[in-house]
């Protein structure tokens, strides 16, 4: 009789943790890295937020070191043409863009 409780315990045990949600991450790990002309200084945006727009004007490199991938779109408001896709750690050494925005 202790060993069926003990297994049903057990499996019950399993069964409630196998329908408690799995935690959904809702940021990209890491920086993207910018420049803004005239000057090429670079700027970080650290950790952004899944599908979230980042009205940000970049002119001159982009570097995406997170661990999402980037759209940038030429105008403000993630809107306009996308003008490059940058995966986790690739770069574009000359690229202009007035918004980004981080995808799964």
């Amino acid at each position: 009789m202790r060993v069926r409780n003990a297994l049903f315990v057990g499996a019950a045990a399993v069964l409630l943790a196998l329908m408690v949600p799995m935690g959904t991450a809702n940021a990209a790990t890491g920086s993207f890295e910018y420049a803004t002309q005239p000057d090429n200084v670079p700027h970080l945006l650290n950790n952004p937020g899944d599908g979230q727009c980042y009205n940000i004007r970049g002119d001159g490199f982009a570097a995406n070191i997170t661990d999402r991938d980037v759209e940038l779109y030429v105008g403000a408001n993630c809107r306009g043409d996308i003008v490059n896709v940058l995966t986790p750690e690739q770069e574009d050494p000359d690229v202009a863009f007035g918004s980004v925005k981080f995808i799964r």
